[in-house]
């Protein structure tokens, strides 16, 4: 029956069998096959067969009518499956996504072995339109921006910690805030879209009592934390680090705070979402909080 009904809507729309079996690849006696069991199903006349075409019947239009529209929500609702059932796009700050969650994404495939993700480095704002137009079903941002029009979660806080090299230790010693001024600080210029320069050394520099933060040294600046910390494992000087990004440098002993002072940071990682929920993006939200929360419980002990 569809197959007739999609043969029937073809054929309408250019009242003429021939057309209509070129544009569906079939021959114009398959075409009038199908028309013909389908007049004989309904027991009415969809054409009239007149000497140089086709013209529809009345009971040929009001079907026609309801045919296109039926295809049309058909066409509709295909789409939609074939989007749910496909990766589910997951837009990331370059620096949380490299140090952090990808790191984790293999927990998150072994429980989900069925979902898919992409990927995507970003840190630009997003909003709800934004998403829709780029057909992004997520997006983790480090920043402290207060969202509105748009699904926002806080997954974590974040902590500061000033971190360098065990040989840049030993030579230079630790962070003393009397010297910030001379010491060698590397900073991540753009810790979210938009922020004010050297604001994460800055707000450790209140913590921590120097009387002057906005004196913070420029030093070298990077456009991405992990390149900051990069330089910091190469003995090049001091990282603000983020507690997400270096916990397994830690752990390592790859880095080393230098300066046992943390900061609450003004940023925090916030999942966003913008469209209708579907069993993808609900699993990988809860799974994505758990993860949070385990790693808070972890560092914090």
């Amino acid at each position: 029956m569809l197959a007739a009904l999609r043969c029937f809507d073809v054929a309408a729309r250019h009242c003429h069998f021939t057309r209509a079996a070129a544009e569906l690849h079939l021959t114009p006696g398959a075409i009038s096959q199908h028309i013909r069991h389908l007049e004989d199903d309904l027991g009415v006349a969809l054409f009239s067969r007149l000497p140089r075409g086709l013209a529809l019947t009345d009971a040929g239009r009001q079907l026609h009518l309801a045919v296109t529209q039926g295809l049309a929500q058909l066409s509709a609702g295909v789409a939609r499956a074939r989007e749910t059932i496909g990766a589910l796009r997951v837009s990331c700050s370059p620096s949380f996504a490299m140090l952090w969650l990808m790191p984790r994404l293999t927990q998150f495939h072994r429980q989900h072995p069925d979902i898919e993700i992409k990927l995507v480095a970003e840190f630009q704002s997003v909003d709800r339109h934004d998403m829709q137009a780029s057909r992004t079903d997520c997006a983790i941002r480090y920043d402290p921006i207060d969202y509105a029009g748009i699904d926002a979660i806080t997954l974590m806080l974040e902590t500061l910690v000033p971190v360098a090299s065990p040989d840049f230790l030993a030579q230079y010693g630790s962070l003393d805030t009397g010297r910030l001024a001379s010491t060698p600080v590397l900073h991540d210029e753009a810790p979210w879209d938009g922020a004010p320069a050297r604001i994460e050394w800055q707000t450790w520099a209140v913590v921590a009592g120097v009387t002057q933060p906005e004196a913070v040294p420029a030093g070298q600046a990077f456009n991405l934390s992990m390149l900051s910390l990069t330089a910091a494992r190469n003995h090049q000087g001091v990282a603000m680090g983020r507690m997400a990004l270096i916990a397994d440098d830690l752990k390592s002993g790859t880095l080393v705070p230098a300066s046992p002072v943390r900061a609450l940071s003004p940023g925090r990682y916030v999942l966003l979402t913008a469209h209708e929920d579907d069993h993808r993006l609900r699993s990988f939200t809860q799974w994505l909080r758990a993860a949070c929360a385990a790693f808070v419980t972890k560092t914090t002990v």
